[in-house]
């Protein structure tokens, strides 16, 4: 179960919503324990701008969740970002 996520509990644990986050969270090798680890390590904000994500999940309606931030050469995973440091990330090329 995610911390925090109030969702009707759907499959391994976690509602709808988490489960297909983390079915593409295993292409970066993070599964819902590794998420919730540095989601905490982090104290739940992105680790560029330290502002929890504001973007709406457009099925939900609830702020996203935050994005995996990792190289594109190497797959390394850096850290969580809000929406908008990820997509600055990506307008710089990384």
């Amino acid at each position: 179960m995610i911390d925090g996520c109030s969702n009707v509990l759907y499959a391994k644990n976690l509602c709808h919503q988490h489960y297909i986050k983390q079915r593409k969270w295993h292409s970066y090798s993070v599964d819902a324990g590794r998420y919730q680890e540095m989601l905490r390590d982090q104290g739940g904000v992105c680790a560029i701008c330290s502002q929890s994500e504001k973007s709406p999940d457009k099925a939900s309606g609830k702020p996203k969740a935050l994005a995996i931030d990792h190289d594109h050469k190497t797959g390394k995973v850096r850290d969580l970002l809000c929406s908008s440091c990820n997509r600055g990330l990506g307008l710089f090329k990384d």
